[in-house]
């Protein structure tokens, strides 16, 4: 089942999760992230391919935090899987980035825009949610994995696949199947849409001193 998080909530445990739980094999459930943000213009092209994400702009921190996030590509419809290779070089350990999947805008009023997302974080976890509106509804709870490489700099290769049969997406991390989890509650995702990257920046990031970097190349 799906654990929605309210906004207010989502603002607090943000601050929670970049302060006070250190990585490891068994890491603190937490809430991941505060209201999205769409900044298309902030994921530009990189150097050798894919987009990156660089920003110390202080208008994206505070106490509360930001979730930045773009579309960028093809949209899938159906979707059926993806690839990407990320890369955070900057910016605090602790704090999600990774991709969007299967967005669209639902007719409901009431839902608006919705999608998947898949963040990791460089302590080696792992975690998986919804976004719909302004708010997050966490699927798979922060997960510490040993298929992740640590630290900044390492580039770690993040795939979800669908199984239209199963009705089930696949997680696989450096090439290696995690999880499976179901997206059984409306809006439902499976017939795909647009494709995108997320990167959170965390109260405890250090603007404009240190800005946070995240590079992601689709495979």
């Amino acid at each position: 089942m799906k654990r929605l998080i309210g906004i207010t909530g989502l603002f607090v445990s943000l601050v929670f999760i970049a302060g006070c739980w250190a990585p490891g094999p068994d890491p603190e459930p937490t809430p991941p992230l505060p209201e999205p943000v769409r900044v298309d213009d902030l994921f530009v092209d990189a150097e050798g391919g894919g987009y990156e994400l660089t920003t110390n702009d202080s208008a994206f921190w505070g106490p509360y935090g930001y979730t930045l996030w773009a579309l960028k590509g093809a949209e899938q419809t159906p979707f059926t899987g993806r690839e990407v290779s990320l890369c955070k070089t900057s910016g605090d350990d602790s704090a999600g980035y990774g991709i969007v999947i299967c967005h669209y805008e639902d007719a409901d009023p009431g839902i608006g825009e919705t999608m998947l997302v898949v963040m990791i974080n460089t302590n080696r976890q792992y975690i998986v949610g919804e976004v719909m509106g302004a708010e997050f509804t966490q699927i798979v709870a922060w997960t510490y994995s040993d298929r992740l490489l640590a630290n900044k700099g390492q580039t770690n290769v993040v795939r979800v696949d669908y199984d239209g049969v199963l009705k089930e997406y696949i997680l696989r991390l450096n090439g290696t199947e995690v999880k499976s989890f179901r997206d059984d509650e409306a809006p439902i995702h499976s017939a795909g849409g647009g494709n995108g990257y997320i990167a959170v920046i965390s109260p405890l990031d250090e603007f404009p001193a240190v800005p946070v970097q995240v590079t992601f190349m689709d495979q």
